[in-house]
């Protein structure tokens, strides 16, 4: 009830629990491996080292000599797969990801977007433009954060730390962009076994499939 009342006003209580919050998750040293860190900058070094390893994978190359006959999409869809996109398509895109999300590594997010797209959206379209020519993002838009969030207060074991990757709204737009285009022609190549994830399947049909 005293939330209710005070919780969302610049009150003392408030502040209070915005400061009891945030003394939660002060880390003061961690558990990695068998050895504890507390020197900040060892700490950051070995954490560091820790997540580049967990998702590094050494580059292997695969061989494979099979003989399958995949599914392929047929030359209507493939025309319209690489047809020019239009600025309609970048809005739909736009308007289809919530304006809520965190904020990307430049400190935007849909929010910004959709209140300013009359000022960015020509520049937005620019940038896909060059992405569809060259087939290459630029680095900046293709970077990503990796934040990590504490599984439960006060984390002193690293494997208590849940790591999420947060990517530029750029990033989503193009993903989403290209992710609309897919979605009207995978059904065409994506075997009928396949029940889920597929629109206009659902997954019980794998069961008639079974039978």
């Amino acid at each position: 009830m005293i939330w209710l009342k005070e919780g969302d006003s610049n009150t003392a209580f408030f502040h209070r629990v915005v400061k009891f919050k945030a003394k939660r998750k002060i880390v003061f040293g961690m558990k990695i491996g068998n050895s504890w860190f507390i020197e900040p900058k060892v700490l950051k070094e070995r954490m560091f080292k820790f997540f580049k390893n967990h998702f590094s994978y050494p580059s292997r190359r695969w061989i494979m000599d099979l003989e399958l006959n995949f599914k392929r999409l047929r030359d209507v869809y493939v025309m319209n797969l690489e047809k020019p996109f239009s600025l309609e398509e970048i809005n739909e895109a736009v308007w289809s990801c919530d304006e809520n999300k965190a904020l990307g590594l430049d400190g935007f997010n849909f929010y910004f977007f959709r209140k300013c797209w009359e000022v960015v959206k020509d520049d937005l379209f620019v940038m896909i433009a060059k992405f569809f020519n060259t087939r290459k993002l630029e680095k900046s838009i293709n970077s990503s954060f990796i934040a990590l969030i504490p599984k439960n207060d006060n984390p002193q074991d690293i494997s208590e730390l849940r790591p999420i990757n947060l990517v530029s709204p750029l990033y989503k737009i193009v993903a989403k962009f290209l992710s609309r285009k897919l979605r009207a022609v995978i059904g065409d190549v994506v075997s009928d076994t396949q029940c889920d994830f597929i629109r206009g399947r659902q997954i019980f049909y794998g069961i008639l499939v079974a039978n």
